[in-house]
């Protein structure tokens, strides 16, 4: 998000620095500026790998969480079921029961991570976070997404709604930048072009 930003300031700054009119005080602004956006980038690098530091150490945990599930299916006789479990999600989606569909969500992606379901069931905890208005509730599942399924084919969907929510936090700046995000990474999709929607829509209010 940060690369185009840095290079449209970078000629703003260019300009500036060249032009005789500029005062000393503008251009010590500039160079501050240059300098936070170089601390912004390496922030956005270090959340990156960090990102993909927790992803693997949650798939090596849900491996042994995995593994004890089946040994206590076994020592039981009851083998459960993902396709029961995403009913139950399901199920808690459309009576609007957030606690149980976080509940089932949370058994569903430990037991089974690398299920069809799995990913599934969170992009329905985020969508009904968003429907009732529960907006950090649904960045919180965004970013859960992003850590535990970064290749789900909900995760376009996933991030248009964190970004909506932060359009009703009137926090904006951020909810273009994930809309423009979405455009970039998902090309051609249903999800891209809502998120383009939005951008345009922004602009005509801009103007």
């Amino acid at each position: 998000f940060l690369n185009i930003s840095f290079f449209i300031i970078s000629i703003y700054i260019f300009i500036a620095i060249g032009s005789s009119g500029c005062s000393h005080s503008v251009r010590k602004d500039m160079t501050a500026l240059k300098k936070q956006l170089h601390q912004l980038e390496n922030k956005n690098r270090k959340q990156k790998a960090e990102i993909h530091r927790l992803n693997a150490k949650y798939l090596e945990l849900s491996k042994k969480v995995k593994k004890k599930v089946e040994r206590e299916q076994k020592a039981s006789g009851y083998k459960i079921n993902e396709k029961e479990l995403y009913s139950k999600a399901l199920e808690a989606f459309e009576s609007q029961s957030s606690d149980l569909l976080r509940r089932v969500t949370k058994i569903l992606a430990k037991a089974f991570p690398q299920s069809i379901y799995a990913d599934n069931a969170v992009f329905l905890n985020a969508d009904l976070a968003f429907r009732m208005k529960m907006w950090e509730e649904v960045k919180s599942w965004s970013y859960y997404m992003q850590l535990h399924f970064p290749y789900s084919n909900k995760l376009g969907a996933t991030l248009l709604l964190e970004a909506k929510a932060l359009q009703q936090m009137n926090e904006k700046v951020q909810a273009l930048q994930i809309f423009e995000h979405v455009q970039k990474q998902f090309p051609g999709s249903r999800e891209a072009q809502q998120a383009q929607s939005e951008l345009l829509r922004e602009k005509e209010i801009e103007i």
